[in-house]
């Protein structure tokens, strides 16, 4: 048990050095822009709210 949680946290470890690799090329983050938009929080909450109140 205790080396397939080792495995996993290598595996883990490998792919957020994989995915810094990729994110570090030059020109890879020029296209993105970060805004403060953010998604509802529980979307399903205002749907429950809607049906109550109908």
């Amino acid at each position: 048990m205790v080396a397939a949680k080792r495995r996993n946290y290598l595996a883990w470890c490998g792919a957020l050095l994989d995915l810094w690799a990729v994110l570090s090329r030059p020109g890879m983050l020029d296209t993105i822009e970060i805004t403060g938009a953010l998604p509802a929080l529980a979307p399903w909450h205002k749907t429950i709210i809607e049906e109550k109140h109908t």
